[in-house]
């Protein structure tokens, strides 16, 4: 059996003095995809954002292709080949929704970006559209659909999704999004 793109093995994160993960371990094989379900406050969205470094991990490994990243920078993570659209969708609001879509590109550089660009306009037209347009003046759901395609922008080997489908219609929650190479 191959080894876990993505491992966890018993990882404390801790906020100041409250604990926030414990004892955390998972295993995510390549081409599998993982749902974490559970309560408001359950360490979800921790539990993607410790891959990033933010917050840190105080005990056990976080392993990425193998490689302990667990104090690994942000940037390197991401050059690593994971990304991540974050809940609350945090997009540059002052930036147009093409300039949005290539800060997707900075891990890898922009050898592809203009055949990533016609991709993502493909996969969300509405972006198309709304190319030349500021990012703060999107609709929630449209930010949200910014905030995933800068994400796959990166071409990443693994892909976090925080809350992916938060203010979408329903039927772009429903969109296949492409593997992750």
């Amino acid at each position: 059996m191959s080894e876990p793109m993505l491992e966890f093995r018993e990882v404390d994160v801790f906020y100041g003095v409250i604990q926030a993960l414990k004892q955390v371990s998972l295993q995510v094989n390549k081409g599998e995809t993982v749902s974490l379900i559970g309560a408001n406050g359950a360490g979800k969205s921790t539990l993607l954002m410790s891959i990033f470094g933010q917050p840190r991990v105080r005990s056990g490994q976080i392993l990425f292709g193998g490689e302990d990243i667990s104090h690994k920078s942000t940037h390197f993570v991401a050059s690593a080949g994971i990304a991540q659209a974050p809940e609350g969708r945090r997009i540059f609001p002052d930036m147009t929704v093409e300039e949005n879509l290539l800060m997707g590109t900075i891990p890898i550089g922009n050898k592809y970006a203009a055949e990533d660009l016609q991709s993502m306009f493909d996969l969300f037209p509405r972006l198309k559209e709304r190319r030349k347009q500021r990012a703060m003046t999107m609709s929630g759901g449209e930010q949200q659909m910014l905030a995933i395609a800068r994400a796959l922008m990166s071409r990443p080997k693994l892909l976090l999704l925080d809350e992916p489908s938060l203010g979408l219609a329903p039927i772009v929650g429903k969109t296949d999004l492409p593997d992750a190479s």
